[in-house]
């Protein structure tokens, strides 16, 4: 399906893999959010018609019938392209994803060590 083939490559670019803590219910969090935000509902519309474009320039009627790999080119193709020339979708998304890890990361930091205090205190 090529809405799920669009989110799950996003998901791939999006969520964050560097930063490492005891817990990682603070990134189910800023998926949770990112994906339900309205930034990327319009996103997604964007990559969607983006694919469709896609699928008629090479004369293709319908996504699900290739193959995974001819499906990830296309994907790739129309990822490619947003990120040649950013829509105003992508840049909204991307701010909000920002403000979102930003906020879930800070809150996380706080948890980390209000229990670290916790524990200096019980030892």
């Amino acid at each position: 399906d090529l809405m799920e083939a669009a989110k799950r490559r996003s998901t791939e670019l999006t969520k964050p893999q560097v930063v490492a803590t005891h817990s990682d219910a603070w990134l189910d969090t800023c998926y949770q959010r990112a994906a339900g935000s309205g930034e990327w509902k319009s996103l997604s519309s964007t990559m969607y018609h983006a694919v469709q474009a896609e699928l008629t320039r090479r004369h293709i009627d319908h996504f699900s019938n290739l193959s995974p790999a001819e499906q990830a080119s296309i994907v790739e193709t129309v990822y490619s392209n947003m990120m040649a020339t950013p829509s105003k979708e992508l840049l909204e998304f991307e701010l909000t994803l920002g403000h979102t890890v930003d906020s879930e990361l800070a809150g996380e930091l706080r948890r980390s060590r209000a229990e670290k205090r916790t524990a200096r205190t019980i030892l």
